[in-house]
């Protein structure tokens, strides 16, 4: 028994092993290497998100600089303020990223959400209002997998994250189209992972999840909003560039799940398609900033 210095306890081994006549046939067993008890709250923008309570894919991003309840009208322009605010225009100056597209049509740019993760519309038009006028009216196309939805009324939290991707994915971007990639019903919010989604996109994939991590659709639960249809299982076509703005701590996963993961985006860098993700708010720390032993799954001092 392993115990948290956040008091959470899991049930776990350093090792084991299997007959050898079916160790080919076995990625990993649990539970035992699999150290994936949640910890604590992250704190997302001065204010508190819920980590992912099975996929530990905790939310992560660029950080606005945005004085918190700043009004949008209040934040000073050009870029001679980019030390105080990170604006579409400061980022352009920054990257050098002020051009038109050769081809529209041959370039696209996506963003993974996971549930509760949505974005709502009216948002991204109040974001172009002061930062990016000609994007005004342009919204993503949104490609649901396993029940994605999408927001029909204003909240905070999560769904104020997906809405700051779009946001500066779409001022950068326009002309060229953005697609969101909506993961997971209501009812197994926090759950969806990684896999789900690139389920969602190869149907090579689809064979092979583990059920511990990874949501299971038809959604078993009858909880409210629960999905029932059949596992998105290649439904969705990926494009170019897609940006995954979530993160887990190695240590969460075994090595076998999280190798099989990486062969995923191989092939999908042998198809042409590029994955980006962040590098996190604490880099190489992991959540809240936390060095984990991968032995004993606690602080190191």
């Amino acid at each position: 028994m392993y115990k948290h210095d956040a008091d959470a306890l899991h049930i776990a081994c350093t090792s084991y092993s299997v007959p050898p006549a079916v160790e080919d046939h076995v990625d990993f067993n649990t539970l035992t290497l699999q150290f994936d008890v949640p910890v604590s709250k992250r704190n997302i923008g001065g204010a508190h998100a819920k980590t992912h309570s099975a996929s530990k894919t905790g939310r992560s991003g660029p950080h606005l600089g945005f004085v918190p309840g700043a009004r949008a009208e209040t934040i000073p322009m050009g870029l001679k303020n980019c030390s105080q605010q990170t604006t579409p225009e400061c980022l352009r100056a920054l990257y050098n990223t002020d051009y038109s597209p050769v081809s529209k049509d041959n370039n696209s740019y996506g963003i993974v959400a996971h549930a509760p993760s949505k974005f709502f519309p009216s948002d991204l038009d109040l974001f172009a209002k002061y930062f990016a006028p000609d994007a005004i009216g342009v919204r993503p196309d949104v490609v649901r997998l396993d029940g994605g939805f999408v927001s029909s009324r204003p909240t905070l939290g999560w769904d104020a994250l997906i809405d700051q991707d779009l946001e500066y994915a779409i001022s950068l971007a326009n002309p060229i189209p953005v697609t969101l990639y909506q993961v997971g019903d209501l009812a197994e919010e926090f759950k969806t992972s990684f896999n789900n989604f690139l389920d969602g996109i190869d149907s090579s994939y689809c064979q092979g999840d583990d059920p511990t991590v990874d949501a299971v659709y038809p959604d078993p639960s009858n909880a409210t909003g629960s999905f029932k249809g059949p596992e998105s299982c290649g439904t969705a076509k990926p494009i170019r560039v897609i940006y995954i703005p979530y993160g887990y701590d190695e240590i969460t996963l075994t090595p076998a799940y999280e190798r099989r993961q990486c062969e995923g985006y191989k092939m999908l860098g042998l198809q042409g398609t590029t994955v980006l993700f962040p590098s996190g708010d604490d880099g190489v720390q992991g959540a809240d900033g936390t060095c984990t032993d991968p032995v004993t799954g606690v602080p190191e001092l």
